[in-house]
């Protein structure tokens, strides 16, 4: 189901529920892969974060580090590289992935038993 269809089906109470929820877990797993990301100068962890899409039906999360020199960002690297072999942003996720979806559920479940269903909020 996306954002519209709760809305429609169940109200704003429900998705403003989904969204904190959402909000809490990523950045449960944005500090989980900033344990995981290997430290040199600090630069890869403290570019882990999460931002909204536009219409706050996805959270989106995202390690943006550059190299200084050439500005290339180099998370990929340091996560798919066979030399480098540190992942640390896929085994994060699929740590919570289940936590995830689950939290959800039980927003949503929380939010309609709450507000009584369709126009609440």
């Amino acid at each position: 189901m996306d954002m519209q269809s709760i809305l429609e089906t169940y109200g704003e109470g429900a998705v403003n529920a989904i969204r904190a929820e959402m909000e809490v877990m990523a950045e449960k797993i944005v500090q989980d892969m900033k344990a995981r990301a290997p430290v040199d100068t600090g630069a890869l962890r403290d570019s882990i974060h999460w931002t909204w899409n536009k219409k706050k039906t996805a959270i989106r999360i995202v390690a943006d580090a550059k190299n200084k020199k050439n500005g290339v960002p180099y998370a990929r690297y340091v996560e798919f590289s066979p030399k480098i072999n540190r992942p640390f942003f896929y085994p994060a996720l699929d740590a919570h992935r289940d936590e995830y979806h689950e939290g959800i559920v039980r927003a949503l479940k929380k939010a309609v038993e709450k507000g009584g269903g369709h126009g609440s909020g």
